[in-house]
């Protein structure tokens, strides 16, 4: 690295700081599932163009860089129901019914979910977190937050067929029944990947096996809505889906 480089590396050590969290954001998100587990903070320093001794200016360990890199990439692991709710709108705007719209809408959620490794490496972020309590907060608010997330996407999709929960199920119970499903599937996938592929796919109608599934859990879970039934978003009031 250059004297001016270095010179204006200690001017802005907030930005040095920075940049290496998004290299090494960048080589997490480069690598396949597998590799998830294994950054290096050498690796963050050569992507970024520092040397090690720039990094460990900011940090004394790989730990240290770890959970650091933790929560700046569960800030980003949001997800916002009002970017989803309107391509769910899209897809079932043609008339399609309940079990359609679950048949689109299973793969591409299923291979997104899977593709931008969100999921494995929040697993990497578990288990660094022991020794950090901190980092224990930042994951349970993160999961906390996608839940609730889901959840009123979910809400939505009730919203748009009319649907209302059983007793006593609650939409909470219903995003984590299908929360269990994804998350299992995208280990199964993680360790069996040809396993999951070759049997994911039922018939020419789109089917697989996280549809179906979903299909099982929405049957299970709601009935169709009753005209007299009264408070059925009475615990997400905040949700709009007009």
């Amino acid at each position: 690295m250059s004297q001016t480089s270095s010179k204006r590396n200690r001017r802005n050590p907030d930005q040095t700081r920075l940049r290496l969290l998004e290299a090494g954001e960048r080589v997490l998100q480069s690598q396949g599932a597998s590799e998830h587990l294994n950054l290096k903070l050498a690796d963050a320093c050569a992507e970024a163009g520092f040397s090690t001794g720039a990094a460990y200016a900011h940090w004394n360990s790989q730990a240290e860089f770890s959970h650091d890199l933790a929560h700046h990439m569960l800030a980003k692991f949001r997800t916002d129901p009002n970017m989803i709710i309107p391509d769910l709108i899209e897809l079932t705007s043609d008339g399609a019914t309940l079990e359609q719209a679950l048949r689109r809408i299973a793969p591409i959620f299923m291979a997104r979910f899977i593709s931008d490794g969100r999921f494995y490496s929040t697993l990497r972020f578990w288990s660094l977190s022991e020794s950090s309590p901190d980092l224990i907060a930042a994951l349970t608010e993160h999961i906390k937050s996608s839940h609730d997330s889901f959840a009123d996407v979910y809400l939505g999709l009730l919203h748009i067929y009319d649907r209302r929960l059983r007793e006593p199920f609650t939409i909470d119970d219903l995003a984590t029944a299908i929360t269990g499903i994804t998350q299992g599937l995208a280990l199964r996938f993680r360790f069996e990947p040809d396993a999951v592929a070759n049997n994911m796919v039922i018939d020419d109608d789109t089917a697989c096996v996280f549809s179906e599934s979903l299909i099982a859990v929405i049957y299970r879970f709601t009935r169709p809505f009753n005209g007299a039934d009264e408070g059925f978003f009475a615990d997400r009031t905040d949700c709009d889906y007009g």
